[in-house]
């Protein structure tokens, strides 16, 4: 496992979390394949993923399902700023980018 792996989950957790406490967000999607996730200390956590850039800084990305209604670049601008603030809190520099990869369908009648 390579050193990063432990604050790579922290981040992932810490994102997720964040991410998925926002209304408009009913989950995260790890793609096709279950490919898109972050991978350490013993789990994974989907829908995020987490990378190391050369510089030392950390790059989070999320894939959100979304619900429908709301314009999604609010949606992902609102999601960024959130995640990024949970992780400023946590004394963590992060650069964060959000891709909404599915709509869920509308509740109720579509009539």
């Amino acid at each position: 496992m390579s050193p990063a792996a432990g604050p790579a989950v922290e981040l992932a957790d810490t994102a997720s979390r964040t991410a998925r406490d926002h209304a408009d967000v009913v989950d995260l999607d790890g793609g096709l394949a279950g490919e898109f996730a972050t991978y350490g200390l013993g789990r994974r956590v989907p829908g995020v993923r987490v990378d190391r850039e050369p510089d030392g800084r950390w790059t989070v990305r999320l894939r959100l399902v979304a619900k429908y209604g709301r314009p999604l670049p609010d949606i992902g601008d609102e999601v960024r700023a959130r995640v990024g603030d949970a992780l400023a809190t946590e004394h963590l520099d992060a650069v964060v980018q959000v891709h909404v990869a599915d709509i869920a369908p509308r509740e109720g009648p579509t009539t």
